[in-house]
């Protein structure tokens, strides 16, 4: 009888022990805290610079109604967590809900470019306005939106303040005339209508949902100095609240170099290849509050900014990978987190 109890238990040992050992392969594999992070990213030229080619969330539904179709929900140009429209226009036009041609407009409310609705209970209920962040109010009484020229030859952007924390169904009407000058607009007002479902949030503590990443060739008086340079910022959702603070003094960028991953060396010109404290003194970084109290939480209490990290690279055809280390207490204590963020850059030739 004892033998087959000592059985037993050593059976159930044997599992417990391959239980915790895949747990903790499960723990070791890249981005184990972290969901809706690629494998790979990849920059694309974009005029002077090399942005990331994939958006934060596809448009799955476009009605065009006057010229303006939107393909997609693309990084911002700082800040992650106000994504950019990805869009092409038959004509210059402008992002408005009112009519401006030529007087001044004495309105003294905000007029939205768009309005969002989200799908709740069977229907579309009003979630806000979209564009109060970006749409200026000109000097001298002029209504605030937001222009571009056209026709587009390649997919243009603007920026917008969406909101991509929070899921759900969701459809956006965007509101906008014909651009007439600098500040004046056609008198019919068009529509184009699109829907994008943000995803649930995944099983892990925290989810990536927003990215900003360029990168352009650094020049001194139309002179290449050997490498390029950029800057990044990551958005993060906390699926159960709890905060992240990114420890500054633990972030790296590698590239791939004969097989391994290799320190991106400093720059012909002395600089880092990453940026801790955006050029300040690396002694601050005794300072608890200069090395973990860092980034942005947004007024929702479950999404983190990072703050711009500055990039050095030597060249566009090695793969690279930025490594950010998280920790949950302002002091540095608490469980530590490891993002990884890989990327390339797309072959030109």
């Amino acid at each position: 009888m004892k033998k087959k109890i000592l059985a037993v238990l050593l059976v159930l040992a044997v599992f417990a022990s391959l239980a915790a050992a895949e747990v903790a392969v499960l723990r070791a594999r890249p981005n184990a805290d972290f969901g809706f992070v690629e494998e790979e990213y990849t920059l694309v030229r974009e005029s002077w610079r090399y942005v990331l080619k994939d958006g934060c969330i596809p448009v799955d539904s476009c009605e065009d109604g006057g010229g303006l179709t939107v393909l997609g929900i693309g990084q911002t140009n700082w800040e992650p967590r106000t994504p950019t429209l990805i869009f092409t226009t038959d004509r210059a036009i402008a992002l408005t809900g009112v009519n401006y041609g030529g007087k001044y407009y004495e309105e003294t409310k905000n007029i939205p470019f768009g309005t969002v609705e989200r799908w709740e209970n069977g229907e579309w209920t009003p979630a806000g306005d979209m564009g109060l962040e970006y749409a200026i109010v000109m000097l001298g009484g002029l209504p605030p939106f937001r222009s571009t020229d056209g026709p587009t030859e390649a997919p243009g952007s603007i920026g917008t303040s969406l909101r991509l924390y929070e899921p759900a169904r969701y459809r956006v009407t965007l509101n906008y005339r014909t651009k007439e000058d600098e500040y004046t607009t056609g008198d019919e007002l068009y529509h184009t209508v699109f829907e994008f479902t943000v995803p649930e949030a995944t099983e892990k503590p925290y989810d990536l949902i927003g990215w900003h990443l360029y990168m352009n060739e650094k020049k001194k008086d139309g002179v290449s100095l050997g490498y390029y340079s950029g800057m990044m910022t990551l958005a993060v959702r906390s699926n159960d609240g709890t905060p992240l603070y990114c420890d500054k003094a633990c972030n790296t960028v590698e590239m791939f170099e004969d097989g391994k991953w290799v320190p991106v060396p400093d720059t012909p010109d002395g600089n880092d290849a990453i940026e801790h404290l955006g050029g300040e003194d690396p002694a601050l970084l005794e300072d608890t509050n200069r090395r973990y109290n860092t980034g942005l939480w947004s007024y929702t209490n479950n999404t983190y900014e990072t703050e711009q990290i500055s990039l050095r690279l030597p060249d566009t055809q090695h793969r690279y990978r930025v490594k950010l280390t998280f920790v949950e207490n302002p002091d540095g204590t608490g469980k530590r987190h490891e993002l990884t963020f890989a990327f390339r850059f797309e072959d030109e030739n």
